[in-house]
C-alpha cells in the first residue's frame, strides 16, 4: 500500500481547490488524513482559505477589487511620499 507522504498530501490538498483528483489520489489522501493530525489541519485551512476567497470574490463588482477607503488610502499616500523623499 503506497500512501502520501506529508509533501504529497499537502500538495494534493492545495491542488484539489484547482482540479479533480484522480479517484487514487482522493484514496491516498483519506487514508493519510485518517493517520495524520497535522494534515488534517492543513486541509482545513486549505479549506477555509478557499470559502474566504470565494466570499472577496463575490463582494467585488464586475471582477474589480472594491475600492480602498479614504483613510487608507491616505495611508498609503503618506508612507509613498515618506519613501520617495529618501
Amino acid at each position: 500500500m503506497n500512501i502520501f507522504s506529508c509533501r504529497h498530501a499537502s500538495e494534493a490538498a492545495s491542488a484539489s481547490k484547482q482540479q479533480e483528483l484522480t479517484r487514487r489520489a482522493r484514496w491516498q489522501l483519506g487514508i493519510h488524513r485518517l493517520i495524520c493530525r497535522g494534515c488534517r489541519v492543513y486541509a482545513r485551512q486549505v479549506e477555509a482559505l478557499g470559502h474566504a476567497m470565494s466570499r472577496i470574490a463575490s463582494t467585488t463588482r464586475e471582477g474589480l477589487p472594491t475600492p480602498l477607503a479614504a483613510a487608507a488610502r491616505e495611508r498609503i499616500r503618506r508612507v509613498l511620499e515618506r519613501e520617495m523623499s529618501r
